[in-house]
C-alpha cells in the first residue's frame, strides 16, 4: 500500500512538472514569435527601403526617368532662355540616359550620407556637353566669342541654381532621417535577431526533446507568417490612404506611383519570408505530432 502511494506520488509529480514545462515552453514560444516577427519585418526593410540597389532599381525605371528628364529639361531650357540663348540650342540639354545616371548616382549619395544628394558639377558638365554639340549641330563654331560667353555666363549661373533646386535643404533634411531611420533599424535587426538565438536556445533547454522543440518553433512559425500577413495588409493600406500629390510638383516624380513601387517591394520580399516560415511552421507542427504518438 505504501508502495503504491509513492508511485501515485511520483507519477503526480512527474505530470506536474510537465505540465510546468509546457506552460514554460507555451511562454518562450510567445516571446520567440514576436522576436522573430520583429526580426523579419527588419530584414524586409533592410533589403527593400533600407537599400540603395533596390530603391536605385525603383527610382531609375523609364517612367519615372522620364518625368524627371523633362522637368529638369525644361527648368534648362528656362533658365537658358534669361541668358538670350536661342531655344534651338536648349531643346533637350540633358538626355534620359544621363538623367537616368545622375539619378541613380543621387540615390547612392543619399545612402551614403552625402550632403550634396545631385551632382550637380557632373550635371553642368553634361550640358556643356549637349550644348556643344548641339551647336556645331547647326553650324555653329563653338570658338565664337560671342556663343562662348552665352555658354559661360550660362554654365555658371546653373550650378548655384541646380543646387538650389536639386539639393534643397528640405531634401537633405529627409535624406538624414532616412540614414537615422535605416542605423535604428539595423540596431533593432541585431537585437532581434540575438533574442531569437537565446529564446531558441532556451526552448530547447526547456523541452530537453529536439522534436518538441521543433513543434514549438513550428507553432512560432505559424503565427510570425500570420503577423506578416497582417502587416502587408496594413501597409497596403496606409500607402491607399497617402497623398503625395504636393510633394510631386516639387520633386517632379509621381511620388504617389513610387510609394506604391516601394511598399510593393516591401510586400513581395515579406511573402517570400512568410512562405519560408510557412514551410517551417508545417514541418514543426507535424513532426512534432507525429513524433508524439
Amino acid at each position: 500500500m505504501e508502495l503504491s502511494r509513492k508511485n501515485n506520488g511520483g507519477h503526480f509529480s512527474a505530470a506536474k512538472i510537465k505540465k510546468r514545462n509546457h506552460s514554460t515552453s507555451r511562454m518562450v514560444t510567445f516571446f520567440l514569435l514576436l522576436a522573430l516577427f520583429v526580426s523579419s519585418f527588419c530584414y524586409t526593410l533592410k533589403v527593400t527601403v533600407f537599400s540603395a540597389d533596390q530603391i536605385s532599381q525603383t527610382l531609375t525605371q523609364d517612367k519615372y526617368v522620364k518625368q524627371l528628364h523633362s522637368s529638369l529639361n525644361n527648368y534648362l531650357a528656362s533658365l537658358a532662355k534669361q541668358y538670350s540663348i536661342s531655344t534651338t540650342l536648349t531643346q533637350n540639354l540633358l538626355t534620359n540616359s544621363q538623367v537616368k545616371t545622375d539619378l541613380k548616382t543621387a540615390v547612392e549619395n543619399a545612402y551614403a550620407g552625402k550632403t550634396s544628394i545631385f551632382d550637380t558639377s557632373t550635371i553642368q558638365s553634361q550640358v556643356k556637353t549637349n550644348l556643344d554639340a548641339k551647336a556645331q549641330s547647326i553650324g555653329l563654331s563653338t570658338d565664337n566669342l560671342i556663343y562662348q560667353t552665352a555658354q559661360s555666363t550660362l554654365l555658371s549661373g546653373l550650378k548655384g541654381s541646380l543646387d538650389q533646386a536639386l539639393n534643397s535643404q528640405d531634401l537633405q533634411q529627409k535624406v538624414q532621417q532616412l540614414i537615422s531611420l535605416r542605423k535604428a533599424n539595423a540596431l533593432i535587426l541585431l537585437v532581434a535577431l540575438g533574442f531569437s538565438l537565446l529564446l531558441l536556445v532556451l526552448l530547447l533547454v526547456v523541452e530537453r526533446n529536439f522534436f518538441g522543440w521543433l513543434h514549438y518553433l513550428g507553432i512560432a512559425a505559424a503565427y510570425t507568417a500570420v503577423l506578416l500577413f497582417v502587416a502587408n495588409l496594413l501597409f497596403k493600406q496606409v500607402v491607399a490612404n497617402l497623398d503625395f500629390a504636393q510633394l510631386s510638383s516639387q520633386a517632379s516624380v509621381d511620388l504617389n506611383d513610387v510609394a506604391s513601387s516601394v511598399i510593393q517591394l516591401i510586400v513581395n520580399q515579406s511573402n517570400l519570408l512568410m512562405i519560408v516560415w510557412l514551410v517551417v511552421a508545417v514541418v514543426g507542427i507535424a513532426t512534432g505530432i507525429l513524433r508524439r504518438r
